[in-house]
């Protein structure tokens, strides 16, 4: 008996797999039910997740207005709100540890994600090199993670002015005295946080690295 799985619609119109591409195509002899059955698990929990991860980046992107009165109420209640804001073109082992670390600073974190276009006007032509709602995607997964902007400008003033966090968090590359946000945020209470810089942990050199051993 020739049992082939290929071609299910998961997500309606959202994406075709094959499942031979995945080594679910078998040529089964002697027990047919039990592959059919691995098989419809597999497909279960794969669509099941991709519908999760599309529900969590829904629950985790957000406008600016649409999160102002978020912000307000939790803070409202005494929770700190911890802010940072990057690229994260790359996610890497850096990013995790770090924004794990930020998130332990207060009771909520929300992560100011550069668009396309600000990344292309801070890194150049060439960047990035995962589009905003893909990195926004990544960045949803993270368990630390509460709530992602995307914002076009170079630097998260409005956000930072709008959102007033209680703790403005950056990664070891930056100096506290240099950045610019630092009076911004000192200026209404707020603290800036720099932590510890992991050396060797950056998406410019995961690309210079990749580059160089397979060029």
């Amino acid at each position: 008996m020739n049992l082939v799985l290929k071609n299910y619609s998961l997500l309606g119109d959202c994406k075709k797999i094959t499942l031979a591409n995945y080594g679910c195509c078998h040529r089964v002899t002697r027990y047919p039910l039990r592959v059919t059955i691995v098989n419809m698990i597999w497909l279960f929990f794969y669509n099941s997740s991709l519908k999760h991860m599309l529900s969590i980046l829904k629950n985790k992107l957000f406008s600016l207005s649409d999160l102002l009165p978020v912000v307000q109420s939790r803070k409202g209640r005494g929770e700190k709100l911890v802010f940072t804001n990057g690229c994260f073109d790359l996610i890497h082992v850096g990013h995790l540890r770090y924004l794990e670390k930020a998130r332990c600073m207060g009771d909520f974190l929300v992560i100011g994600l550069n668009s396309d276009e600000s990344v292309r006007n801070l890194k150049g032509e060439g960047r990035p090199f995962v589009t905003e709602m893909e990195r926004a995607e990544v960045l949803s997964a993270l368990v630390f993670v509460d709530y992602i902007l995307i914002f076009s400008d170079l630097r998260p003033y409005n956000l930072i002015e709008k959102l007033k966090p209680d703790f403005h968090v950056k990664g070891g590359d930056y100096n506290k005295e240099d950045l610019p946000e630092k009076p911004l945020v000192e200026q209404y209470g707020g603290k800036v946080v720099i932590l510890e810089h992991i050396q060797g942990k950056s998406t410019t050199f995961m690309a210079e690295e990749i580059c160089r051993k397979f060029k």
